[in-house]
């Protein structure tokens, strides 16, 4: 049965890839030949983030992830039935509805959050029967080796920090350094940003104040963190939250 879903799993992607191919090779205006449809369904689960303090941020990315898949579904004729739960973005309820897919025949299990990414990446290196999507930045944790079990955006979180370094040195006038402070989630994709930030700042000579760090869910009054980080005369504030804590700020 596993190798039955990873060949189903395997074989939809290589579809999706010749269609992309054949459509950008056919001559202009002519349609590229239909695909037969597989006869076999393939199963996707999507875990969302629709409440808590993050969902402002989550809702529009899963939402987007349901839609696009049923649409691409439609389009090349690929017959794929999305499934999706609601997880909150906490890892735990992520990796039990990372069971439940596996229970349920899914191939492909995405998640919002960076940390429920690489723990869900590290059950798929080593079962074996699911590719694991992170609809997000990429980070460090998303990779699998020797085989590539868990995929995300092309762009990583770390970019983050270091274009907003890069941003301010370009941009600053005054002779002495720009300080600049942070107030992050503790998730891994704010610490990934994080680390953007102090590299960008070891090279761009930016002088780097410090971070506070809030609870990933739950947290919207940042109110204390931020006079913490004030109380140090930052010129500049990087704050990789988002949803509800971002909207206070």
């Amino acid at each position: 049965m596993n190798k039955w879903r990873r060949a189903v799993g395997l074989g939809m992607a290589a579809l999706l890839l010749l269609l992309a191919m054949v459509s950008a090779c056919a001559p202009k205006g002519v349609a590229p030949p239909p695909v037969e449809k597989p006869g076999a369904k393939v199963k996707v689960m999507v875990t969302t983030c629709f409440t808590g303090a993050p969902a402002p941020a989550g809702t529009p990315i899963d939402t987007g992830m349901i839609h696009g898949l049923r649409y691409y579904s439609a389009k090349y004729n690929v017959p794929i039935e999305v499934l999706w739960e609601e997880t909150g973005c906490d890892v735990k309820r992520d990796l039990l509805a990372y069971k439940r897919a596996e229970a349920s025949g899914c191939v492909f299990h995405t998640v919002c959050a960076s940390s429920s990414a690489t723990a869900c990446a590290r059950k798929a290196e080593k079962d074996r029967t699911m590719v694991v999507g992170h609809h997000a930045p990429w980070v460090a944790g998303d990779w699998t080796e020797p085989e590539r079990w868990a995929f995300a955006d092309a762009v990583p979180y770390s970019a983050q920090g270091g274009a907003l370094a890069k941003w301010i040195k370009d941009n600053w006038t005054e002779a002495r350094k720009p300080r600049v402070g942070a107030l992050l989630y503790d998730d891994a994709g704010a610490w990934r940003s994080f680390e953007g930030l102090e590299w960008g700042c070891n090279k761009f000579g930016l002088e780097l104040i410090g971070h506070e760090v809030v609870p990933f869910l739950g947290t919207v009054d940042t109110t204390t963190e931020l006079m913490r980080l004030a109380s140090k005369n930052p010129d500049w504030v990087f704050l990789p939250v988002c949803g509800g804590s971002e909207a206070t700020v």
